[in-house]
């Protein structure tokens, strides 16, 4: 789904959450799709260490349901946290990000 999103180019996706950030890190992401739920290095974790080396990328928190305490963690650390039911959301969100970009230069993506 993501991948169809016009002017926004996937670059690559990780199975767990320590890829996931070398993968942000190394493609100079500027939007990082994350599951809360990855192995390894949970969605909050791999999101607050691609903060401290891409501080400028947008960063989404995704999980099949979201309970209020992952809200409020998310709340916390600046972080939207989207569930199924917000996926669409997920993605016009990408959507507007990528047409941004597109107007000074290429989007970039990291996908879970």
């Amino acid at each position: 789904m993501v991948a169809d999103v016009p002017g926004l180019l996937v670059v690559g996706t990780a199975l767990d959450g320590h890829a996931a950030v070398r993968l942000a890190v190394k493609n100079e992401a500027d939007v990082v799709l994350l599951d809360i739920d990855m192995p390894g290095l949970d969605g909050f974790a791999a999101a607050q260490a691609i903060r401290r080396e891409r501080p400028e990328a947008l960063l989404l928190l995704h999980t099949g349901a979201v309970v209020e305490e992952r809200r409020r963690r998310g709340v916390r650390l600046g972080l939207p946290v989207y569930d199924k039911q917000d996926l669409a959301q997920t993605v016009d969100l990408l959507a507007a990000r990528a047409r941004a970009k597109t107007a000074g230069g290429s989007a970039r993506s990291r996908e879970r």
